[in-house]
């Protein structure tokens, strides 16, 4: 990451899907979110069942 907070690649779908494991798994397919690319709060939507879909943030912090 550099100073300004830009990544040096991009956050995917299979990261965002590995980071909710934990609490249901997801097909990073299902996953719609922007190109992420730099530290923030991004709003994202997992389909879940052809009728039923959750809207959450993915957070982007420094490590």
């Amino acid at each position: 990451m550099s100073e300004s907070g830009k990544l040096f690649g991009s956050i995917s779908k299979e990261a965002i899907a590995m980071a909710l494991l934990d609490k249901a798994p997801v097909d990073p397919k299902s996953i719609t979110v922007e190109s992420i690319k730099t530290t923030g709060e991004f709003p994202a939507e997992v389909q879940l069942h052809p009728e039923i879909s959750a809207k959450f943030f993915v957070k982007v912090v420094a490590e």
